[in-house]
């Protein structure tokens, strides 16, 4: 159970820095705005998304919710069934997804749209403008993979050994 704790402290410190990016980018940009950091590789760019990634299911706000919540629900009722088998590498990993989940939770049900303003050039494609939470959602479900597919190797090389 102590695991949990350590897993939502840090899902709410991923939460904290995923807002406060967001309220600067409000205070000090004005909608659209563009600022080159590393031309033309990377800028900052204030947009409102009202849909999911690459703008899927655009002004669909509450679909968009529902499926936040169902995912978020489900997300911690498993943590809640696999607690005693948390390591701190998953502790790690749900941190992320969690934390990157309730900050574009919270623009959505709080704003109406989730605040973006990481704009990226990578090999000449420019990628849809993106901010913390997404970054953590990506972080969190990359490593959740990495791990149960090392959990399910070694498994399996044990058997075998056996």
């Amino acid at each position: 159970m102590k695991k949990l704790y350590y897993l939502f402290g840090l899902s709410f410190i991923w939460i904290i820095l995923d807002q406060l990016s967001k309220y600067f980018i409000t205070i000090k940009m004005d909608l659209y705005q563009s600022i080159n950091i590393i031309e033309p590789y990377i800028k900052i760019t204030y947009i409102y998304n009202k849909g999911a990634a690459w703008g899927i299911l655009n002004n669909q706000l509450y679909i968009i919710s529902l499926i936040g919540i169902l995912v978020l629900i489900y997300i911690i009722k498993y943590l809640y069934k696999i607690k005693d088998q948390l390591t701190i590498p998953l502790v790690i990993a749900f941190s992320f997804l969690l934390g990157g989940l309730i900050g574009n939770l919270i623009d959505r049900l709080f704003l109406g749209y989730v605040i973006d303003f990481i704009d990226i050039l990578i090999f000449n494609y420019n990628y849809p403008v993106f901010n913390l939470a997404d970054c953590f959602i990506v972080i969190g479900t990359i490593l959740i993979i990495i791990i149960f597919i090392r959990s399910d190797t070694n498994e399996r090389y044990s058997k075998r050994r056996n």
